[in-house]
């Protein structure tokens, strides 16, 4: 199954999650277009040629070759699809009182999970507590940890459930909810996650490990084609 999502950012940016790096597929599938694009009288004479020398040029690298900051940008990008895996569908919570919150919420800690459905919310919560140390830090030292340790964990998990439980954006609330109606065994399970880079928890939750991140937009020609190719998992175009 392919997720994408759109044009949730105020700036333009661009992200593909790909099963593998290998664009042939891609570059011949954009090369079958060419006829289509240079008949079509509303896209510029040369178009063609720009779109596609751009995308030889583009590559899918692995995502523990990212920057953290990078990385979280990505993650909150397709949270709502990695939370959507383990729930169901994500209420909105914009249009609800106080009241119909806090029943999810609740009904959320009280739910039963398989081990596999723990050990995603055990891998969002895990981002959510590394992007909040950082968040921490004045530049230049923030975004500095690139691994995660379970004495990082430990040192700072309290702190950040007493400040984001009930001031987190509504997706992470959900998690934190999940993760304290069974924190011992999410406290295991962060376990197996020892030492890892933060791009390999998130590949984990992508099911695929590369990624092309682009902080401009990405052509709509280009991102089309790259979306239906086999090896995309997910894409993401954001307009500002």
């Amino acid at each position: 199954m392919k997720f994408r999502t759109d044009f949730v950012t105020n700036s333009s940016s661009s992200s593909f999650i790909m099963t593998s790096p290998k664009t042939e597929d891609i570059q011949k599938a954009f090369q079958n277009k060419k006829a289509e694009i240079e008949n079509d009288k509303w896209i510029e004479e040369g178009l063609y040629e720009c779109l596609n020398d751009w995308l030889s040029c583009m590559e899918f690298e692995k995502m523990n070759t990212f920057e953290p900051e990078e990385l979280y940008e990505v993650f909150w990008w397709y949270l709502d699809k990695f939370l959507e895996k383990v729930i169901g569908e994500v209420p909105d919570f914009y249009p609800l009182s106080g009241k119909e919150r806090k029943a999810i919420l609740q009904e959320l800690e009280k739910r039963e999970f398989s081990k596999e459905q723990l050990k995603r919310i055990t891998s969002m919560f895990l981002i959510f507590v590394m992007e909040y140390i950082e968040n921490k830090k004045e530049y230049p030292e923030r975004y500095t940890i690139e691994h995660f340790t379970y004495s990082l964990l430990e040192e700072n998990v309290s702190e950040y459930l007493w400040e984001e439980r009930y001031w987190g954006f509504h997706n992470e609330e959900m998690v934190i909810a999940c993760v304290l109606g069974h924190f011992t065994e999410v406290w295991e399970l962060a376990k197996e996650f020892e030492g890892q880079h933060i791009g390999d928890i998130l590949a984990y939750l992508f099911e695929a490990e590369y990624l092309y991140y682009n902080s401009s937009e990405t052509h709509y020609l280009i991102g089309d084609t790259i979306s239906e190719s086999e090896n995309c998992k997910y894409s993401c175009c954001h307009m500002g």
